[in-house]
């Protein structure tokens, strides 16, 4: 072997040697999980389900009658639809209001396990021709497997507005030359009006129903 020769298979020796140091690639699976809470899941399921009925107006050339609201849509014939969830093939009319004092509403509701101290959250819904019998739900089950439904609106009816009280602030008046305000040591009522709606709709086989906005989405 000539000298040239030996140089050479010198140098691919030490590249072979030096290869063999680097680090061998695994096929070991990353763990990318991510823990979610409850609360969290049931957040991300609401915006997931928003996003999958604003999918299904794009798709149907649907435009929002409310801009920002997947409430309320209008179709190609220029029909006003409403969204209603239907439960195991029956259309839910509404929930069942847990607030204890009057004029207040809650219809999500948490309870813990005695036994494994667990915190659920629960909705009783009330199912069209069931009025008399409510069904307990897990509020995520309720979540994940109710389907919407989009309904044919008839008729808006004008319902009672809700006041909500926001507690009370202290009263602002103008100075006396007329520019800037002052916070006087009077205390004033905040209160919060939403005007409420029912909805005369026509379900898909026909029949009419009147439906309260609370219970519309």
């Amino acid at each position: 072997m000539s000298k040239e020769e030996e140089i050479k298979a010198g140098s691919e020796e030490k590249g072979t040697q030096a290869g063999s140091n680097k680090p061998q690639a695994t096929d070991k699976p990353k763990n990318n999980t991510v823990p979610v809470d409850r609360e969290q899941l049931a957040q991300i399921l609401r915006d997931n389900e928003e996003f999958r009925t604003q999918i299904a107006q794009l798709q149907s050339n649907a435009v929002s009658t409310q801009p920002g609201s997947p409430l309320m849509v209008r179709n190609k014939k220029k029909e006003t639809l409403i969204k209603l969830r239907r439960w195991n093939d029956e259309i839910v009319i509404g929930w069942v209001n847990k607030a204890t004092r009057p004029g207040k509403f809650t219809y999500v509701y948490s309870e813990t396990d005695e036994r494994t101290r667990e915190t659920k959250q629960f909705i009783d819904v009330i199912l069209q021709g069931k009025e008399n019998k409510p069904l307990k739900l897990e509020y995520l089950q309720y979540l994940q497997e109710s389907d919407p439904v989009f309904v044919k609106m008839l008729e808006k009816i004008v319902g009672e507005e809700e006041i909500i009280d926001q507690g009370r602030v202290f009263k602002k008046d103008f100075v006396e030359n007329g520019y800037g305000m002052f916070e006087t040591t009077v205390q004033v009522p905040v209160e919060v009006v939403i005007p409420h709606a029912s909805f005369r709709v026509q379900l898909e086989d026909g029949e009419e129903l009147t439906i309260s906005d609370r219970f519309v989405g």
